[in-house]
C-alpha cells in the first residue's frame, strides 16, 4: 500500500454527547499519512463531549472518510436532526438504525426507517484515524 502525506481539510467540531450543535467550517489543514489514494474524501474534526470516552476523548482529532456505507459497529459520523452531527458506533437493525455511545452514561438512540427519512438520519462517514494529545496543556492562570 502506498503511504501518502496528505493535508486534510480541518472542518471544525463533532460532538460526542448530546445537546451540542456541531460546527462545520474550514479551520485549516493538517498533514497526516494515509494508506489510500482517495485523498479528496478525508476530513478532520475535533471531538467535543464525552459520549465516546474512553475511545474518543474531548479534544481528540479524528480523521474520517466521507461515505454512506458502513459495517455494523463502526465509528461513524452521523447527521441527526437537521444539522446535528455526532460520532457514534452504528448498527443496522431489521427496522432501522441504532446509534451507541461507548460511555454507558448515554443510552442508545434507535431510529426506524421512517424516522431516518423524516428527520433525516444519515451516515456521513467512517472514522479511520485518531490524533490525541497525550500532554495536557496548562491553563495560563496556573503557576508552574
Amino acid at each position: 500500500m502506498i503511504q501518502i502525506l496528505q493535508k486534510f481539510l480541518y472542518c471544525g467540531t463533532i460532538k460526542a454527547g448530546y445537546n451540542y450543535l456541531s460546527k462545520e467550517n474550514t479551520i485549516g489543514y493538517i498533514p497526516f499519512k494515509l494508506d489510500s489514494i482517495d485523498t479528496e474524501n478525508y476530513y478532520a474534526l475535533n471531538v467535543v463531549g464525552d459520549s465516546m470516552t474512553p475511545l474518543f476523548d474531548n479534544g481528540d482529532t479524528i480523521i474520517f472518510h466521507k461515505q454512506t456505507t458502513f459495517e455494523n459497529g463502526e465509528n461513524c459520523i452521523v447527521l441527526v436532526d437537521d444539522g446535528e452531527y455526532v460520532i457514534q458506533k452504528v448498527y443496522k437493525t431489521n427496522t432501522g438504525i441504532e446509534l451507541k455511545s461507548v460511555n454507558p452514561y448515554y443510552p442508545p438512540r434507535i431510529f426506524t426507517e421512517r424516522e431516518m427519512n423524516d428527520l433525516p438520519i444519515q451516515v456521513i462517514g467512517v472514522v479511520e484515524k485518531l490524533i490525541r494529545n497525550l500532554k495536557k496543556t496548562k491553563s495560563k492562570n496556573k503557576k508552574s
